[in-house]
């Protein structure tokens, strides 16, 4: 019985259990990206950048951002060929 590539990559996401390590990249992200914003923004804008944001995204956008990325991998080739052959029927 041979599986299909989506299929082994679902299983192993699934079974080998690497959404803790990707909750951990995630976080770490977007951790680093809420600073360098929050830096930036005040640097150039002189306005303050709301400081729970910080740890809003360290511990949730960062994390599910990550996760629901790896789990839409496989099922972004179908989407924008759905979305290519929605647009050639158009024209």
């Amino acid at each position: 019985m041979t599986e299909s590539l989506t299929g082994k990559y679902y299983k192993n996401l699934f079974r080998k259990n690497p959404i803790i390590y990707l909750a951990i990249i995630g976080s770490i992200l977007g951790g680093a990206i809420s600073i360098y914003q929050f830096i930036n923004i005040s640097m150039i804008t002189g306005s303050w950048y709301s400081w729970w944001w910080i740890p809003l995204s360290v511990l949730f956008i960062g994390p599910v951002g990550v996760i629901f990325f790896a789990i839409i991998l496989p099922i972004i080739p179908w989407i924008i060929y759905i979305f290519f052959r929605i647009l050639i029927e158009f024209n």
